[in-house]
């Protein structure tokens, strides 16, 4: 759309027309040419105010905007009556009361003349071909077909870049399908079915048969005798016919086909310095009655540049297979699963970008792997080329699958990159990259302390590093001093750690997240750390769970502080619901709440959900009224909750402790009881009211006629 020239051509003023009491709009519509493009232009005005219209609709054949001059903004919403900036003002005023949309429409008039040009740009069609009030439809019919062309447009553009993909993709090497065979080569049945000591065996990879015995027979004859060893359901054996080597198994329990499937991935060089991953899935099909199938399936690829990884999908329709550039929706997605990479692939893309995402390094480590995975996460994070050339592939993995803390991605060095000193990155080669290790180096370069080898060892067996609460802890003591607190909290030997067990090993773990956890507790609570009895307390269980209890408790009294002053009105209406639902006999007591915060114990105390905001927004507003009945010797501890309608009187529901009914039946009763009582007391205060409006006006009367008669007297 050329904004600039549509916002400068002159407002379309619109005709005289008569307009009823429940015509709000007024639309005025015109052709402009735009750069040599025809453009219809449609203002619409509000009613009485035809100084700047409301809105102002453009519309060319390829194209739409809708602009809205007393914002000076443009959009591309759709113009079905829903977009007039004056809308909500004259909701306010209440003009309008039907639906959202039919008011919109119906509420708008254009001329005859405005119309015609709005039917004859869109559908080249007069005003007495057409419906008189269809002309925001044809516009939306415009926008509809604009759109269709825009998506068949990009679909073909899509679907281009596909077709050029693929002719521009190598063909699959006979060298790649001989090595894809052969990774199924063993995976054969040797079919067997056995008559006494004779057994007959077919091949399910030639089809071939041979027969034989499975023993001996100790006479002349049995030693010319083809004997056929160790034939046994799941045993290993080999085919006389072909030489193949299978499992054997019993014919009779073989039924129907049998699939065996492997993932695979061939690397390949794409156009000039791109490479390409193409994901295959070769399968072999056993059955009892006929040699072996196979297949070679491709399902994916991935076509790796340096802007982007566009992957293609092979998808499976209801008569044939087709290429589509997007994967399929939900848990039907294709998956690129784990598999081996062919060998040869690393020759023929060495001379492409395939060098420098690190992708070969990191494959010899692994016998399966996801390689778009590994390239998906290459491209987001460029360091992970860095950590698999220098051998840190455990690093790596956990990089590739986000559980590496990294401080510095665009780093150039792997100590830069990983946040440690220098001097530690031999350390971290001889372990691959642990991961374990480099958090506990990652601690070392944050808090800018030099731990000796037994400490770097100590806190990677507690498990203590990568939360950041250590960082907190050693900055109130020593990396040693805390170390010998967690084994004496645990009472076991700093000495003896290599000789734990692992339920040992565990209780370190957990004491130690237990004492940090406690310090960063302390911290919360504003305590000073620097004080030792703080620092150290004699009973860390203890000391724990009491802060546990200090902190929610806090956290209690700042949330129903918070609701206290979200619904103000619970407490301050408390008296006088009071002197209407209050009611006691000798077995129950039954009352209003008093506040938010009563309202959310009770809740808590029951494990029902009448502490949620919906409840206590109702009782704010009067909507329902939440009440508790008590038990009457017991009036302090919560027994049952009750909602009761606020205009009607009738209970909406009650309930007592996790949502169950105690003593069902005579509650029940006793509260329809107390609501026939209360609709009884409803009506009479009714009543009451009406005979003191009653006697208020006779006694007005009385007065006015006594004070004519006194003017008259006088």
């Amino acid at each position: 759309m050329k904004k600039k020239k549509i916002e400068a051509v002159p407002w379309i003023r619109p005709e005289k027309m008569k307009l009823g009491k429940k015509i709000f709009f007024v639309a005025a519509a015109d052709t402009r040419e735009i750069e040599g493009e025809e453009h219809l232009i449609i203002d619409i005005w509000q009613k009485g105010k035809y100084k700047i219209p409301v809105l102002r609709a453009a519309y060319s054949k390829k194209d739409w905007g809708l602009l809205y001059p007393q914002e000076g903004k443009w959009t591309r919403e759709n113009i079905d009556g829903r977009n007039y900036g004056c809308w909500n003002e004259l909701k306010a005023e209440g003009r309008f009361k039907d639906g959202y949309r039919h008011a919109k429409r119906e509420s708008t008039e254009i001329s005859q003349a405005s119309a015609e040009k709005v039917y004859q740009f869109v559908d080249g069609k007069s005003v007495k071909e057409m419906a008189w009030n269809t002309w925001i439809d044809e516009l939306k019919k415009q926008q509809d077909n604009i759109e269709r062309d825009r998506r068949i447009r990009r679909y073909d553009r899509r679907m281009e870049a596909m077709r050029q993909r693929h002719e521009a993709t190598p063909e699959i090497p006979d060298e790649f399908k001989e090595w894809a065979a052969g990774m199924l080569a063993d995976n054969n049945f040797l079919y067997y079915r056995k008559k006494g000591r004779y057994v007959k065996v077919r091949c399910s990879h030639c089809g071939g048969e041979f027969e034989g015995c499975t023993k001996r027979l100790e006479t002349y004859e049995g030693q010319f005798q083809h004997i056929i060893p160790n034939v046994e359901n799941m045993a290993y054996g080999t085919c006389e016919c072909c030489g193949a080597r299978g499992t054997y198994r019993p014919i009779g329990r073989m039924k129907g086909t049998y699939a065996i499937s492997v993932p695979i991935y061939l690397i390949q060089p794409y156009q000039e310095k791109d490479f390409v991953v193409r994901y295959f899935l070769y399968e072999k099909y056993l059955r009892t009655d006929c040699p072996e199938e196979c297949r070679l399936y491709e399902i994916a690829r991935a076509y790796v540049t340096p802007q982007k990884i566009q992957c293609d999908y092979h998808k499976a329709g209801m008569i044939d297979t087709y290429w589509d550039d997007c994967n399929l929706y939900g848990m039907n997605n294709i998956e690129m699963k784990e598999g081996q990479i062919w060998p040869e692939s690393w020759n023929l893309v060495k001379d492409t970008l395939c060098t420098h995402t690190g992708l070969q390094e990191y494959a010899s480590r692994f016998r399966e792997l996801k390689p778009v995975l590994y390239l998906g996460r290459w491209k987001e994070s460029p360091y992970i080329e860095v950590l698999s050339k220098c051998d840190l592939y455990e690093a790596a993995v956990a990089a590739v699958h986000n559980r590496l803390d990294i401080a510095n991605q665009y780093g150039r060095r792997p100590a830069e990159i990983l946040g440690v000193y220098p001097y530690r990155m031999k350390m971290i080669r001889e372990t691959y990259g642990n991961v374990n290790l480099i958090r506990v180096l990652q601690v070392e370069s944050d808090t800018e302390s030099h731990f000796t080898e037994k400490q770097i060892q100590q806190i990677k067996e507690l498990g203590i590093a990568g939360n950041g609460r250590i960082n907190m802890a050693l900055e109130i003591m020593p990396v040693q001093k805390l170390i010998n607190r967690i084994f004496k909290y645990t009472g076991i030997e700093p000495d003896t750690r290599g000789s734990l067990c692992s339920r040992g090993k565990e209780l370190l773990r957990q004491t130690a997240d237990r004492y940090l956890d406690y310090l960063s507790m302390r911290q919360q609570a504003g305590d000073d750390l620097a004080d030792s009895i703080i620092q150290f307390p004699r009973d860390l269980n203890t000391a724990h769970d009491e802060m546990v209890r200090m902190i929610n408790d806090r956290k209690e009294e700042i949330h129903i502080r918070t609701k206290e002053g979200e619904f103000p009105n619970i407490r301050k209406q408390y008296l006088s619901l009071r002197k209407k639902y209050f009611w006691e006999d000798d077995a129950y007591i039954i009352r209003p709440a008093r506040s938010a915060e009563e309202i959310i114990m009770e809740g808590r105390t029951l494990h029902h959900c009448v502490g949620g905001d919906t409840y206590l927004r109702r009782h704010n507003s009067k909507e329902s009224i939440i009440l508790f009945l008590r038990l009457k010797e017991t009036p302090k501890v919560p027994y049952v909750t009750v909602e009761i309608e606020a205009k009607t009187g009738m209970i909406r529901q009650w309930f007592g402790i996790r949502d169950t009914k105690p003593d069902e039946k005579a509650i029940g009763k006793w509260l329809g009881d107390y609501v026939s009582r209360l609709l009884k007391y409803k009506s009479m205060s009714a009543a009451a009211a009406a005979m003191k409006t009653e006697l208020t006006r006779t006694a007005m009367e009385t007065a006015e006629r006594m004070r004519l008669l006194a003017a008259a007297a006088g």
